[in-house]
């Protein structure tokens, strides 16, 4: 079972920055995503440690350094990557993988997300498991 996929971003650079499109168009056109949100995180904060039964998440770091844990569901096993804004990496976490997320930079962080499933209010998703201890 492959834990997460890195997904090279190529963004268009100028003096003014940076561009790029971490949705693809084909995902849009086919109504495939169906939750974008960003979220912050403060240094040394954990978000996550959970899984989704259902959903597919990809994550990008749009502000400072994130260190991202999966864990093997099957064996326990844990996956770390190091992220920053200046990777323009996207992190696809496919369902039951579960996986944390934490600030290992000075400042507040910045992180993109999108799913391919909408929660409902009675589901049971996402579901909780220890990554991270705090």
């Amino acid at each position: 079972m492959e834990l997460y996929k890195k997904i090279k971003l190529n963004p268009f650079k100028d003096e003014r920055g940076k561009l790029f499109n971490p949705i693809e168009q084909a995902e849009l056109f086919l109504g495939n995503i169906s939750n974008v949100h960003t979220f912050s995180c403060a240094p040394g904060a954990i978000r996550g440690n959970h899984y989704h039964e259902i959903r597919n998440e990809k994550f990008l770091v749009m502000k400072g350094e994130m260190l991202f844990v999966v864990k093997d569901p099957q064996t326990g096993e844990k996956q770390e990557l190091k992220l920053s804004q200046e990777d323009d990496i996207l992190i696809e976490i496919p369902p039951k993988v579960p996986h944390a997320l934490k600030n290992i930079g000075d400042e507040d962080s910045l992180v993109l997300c999108y799913s391919n499933y909408k929660s409902k209010k009675l589901d049971k998703d996402p579901v909780r498991e220890v990554v991270i201890a705090s």
